[in-house]
């Protein structure tokens, strides 16, 4: 008995009507995440401090200061001491943790030139984060939805994990925040103050948090352990994070800026190993760019921090950079040579 096979364009026509179903709700998602639903609060936050940081840096003649990291550069560090005491412009470019420094970089390397300082004091555990970590973090959701132009330029894997980063608590949270922020509430940021870029002056140093508003944070602060990583993980060399900032620092040696490393602020009760030290040290020294590390380590007591871990407030935000400065005038330009190079 011979066995006879039809086939029909049912098949085909399924396996269409599936994949046109799929293409339409990556759209749809994509829609839903990228133009309509953001998060204001969080999210939106980061493109605040862009917008103002980067149109300052723009706009600024060289030789010109930068103050380039975390948000312990955005606490810790004030440009408008700096610009007042040097005579140099100034524009503090410290962000939040989760903003990679290969975005960073993408959006700062356009704007320094020949001349620039810029001074990098990252986390210890910065320099051991790997691509996983970094490509989804919260830039992720910046990037798809409130900066596509800038991610149309970074690599593929940046690309595909900001498309499908959102999902059903994102969803739950970006309602929220959409409520909230129509009803005009904040997240507190100290006794009275709230988050976000307002608390930015125009150098884009975050004002305001002083220890009277950080007074509601004390207890935890005094609760907080300070976790550095084991020395015997300490190895930056084979992290993403420090490979992209390697290739950050030449990038800009090869615009003709000057970088110098240093320490990140902490607590004077935490024991660092020398030898932490300099493995940060070398990073810096081996890709040509200087390094400062200050009499105290960049160590203040625990009453200088603000809300969180390497978060000075505003009084010991000025002592660190008066204390910075003294150490970084080598490197800088005399206000003398910073004048005639801007006219």
């Amino acid at each position: 008995m011979a066995l006879t096979i039809t086939t029909t364009a049912a098949g085909p026509r399924h396996a269409l009507a599936i994949a046109m179903a799929m293409l339409a709700s990556v759209a749809l998602y994509a829609l839903l995440f990228g133009w309509v639903l953001h998060k204001p609060l969080s999210v939106g936050t980061i493109a605040d401090y862009f917008s103002i940081k980067t149109a300052r840096a723009a706009a600024l003649p060289s030789p010109k200061l930068v103050f380039f990291g975390g948000s312990n550069v955005r606490f810790g560090l004030s440009c408008e001491l700096a610009e007042r005491q040097t005579g140099v412009p100034c524009v503090n470019a410290g962000f939040l943790a989760d903003v990679g420094i290969d975005l960073m970089a993408e959006k700062f390397t356009p704007l320094l030139h020949a001349g620039d300082v810029v001074y990098i004091p990252l986390a210890y555990e910065q320099y051991l984060w790997d691509r996983d970590f970094v490509v989804t973090q919260r830039d992720a959701a910046y990037l798809f939805a409130y900066d596509r132009a800038t991610l149309r330029r970074m690599p593929m894997v940046r690309q595909l994990h900001a498309l499908f980063h959102f999902d059903l608590p994102y969803l739950a949270s970006a309602i929220a925040e959409n409520v909230l922020a129509k009803t005009g509430l904040r997240r507190q940021a100290g006794a009275t103050r709230v988050f976000g870029a307002g608390n930015l002056n125009a150098w884009g140093d975050e004002t305001g948090h002083t220890a009277e508003q950080g007074r509601v944070f004390e207890a935890l602060i005094a609760a907080t352990a300070w976790k550095l990583p084991p020395l015997e993980d300490f190895t930056p060399e084979r992290y993403f994070y420090t490979q992209v900032l390697e290739h950050f620092i030449a990038s800009l040696r090869a615009r003709g800026v000057v970088v110098v490393g240093g320490l990140v602020q902490v607590a004077d009760d935490v024991v660092i190993d020398p030898r932490m030290i300099e493995r940060v040290r070398a990073i810096y020294e081996r890709n040509g760019a200087g390094f400062i590390e200050l009499p105290n380590r960049s160590q203040y007591p625990r009453s200088c921090f603000f809300d969180s871990v390497y978060h000075l407030n505003e009084e010991c935000q000025r002592r660190h950079t008066a204390e910075l400065l003294q150490a970084l005038s080598p490197y800088l330009p005399s206000t003398d040579q910073a004048g005639a190079q801007r006219r």
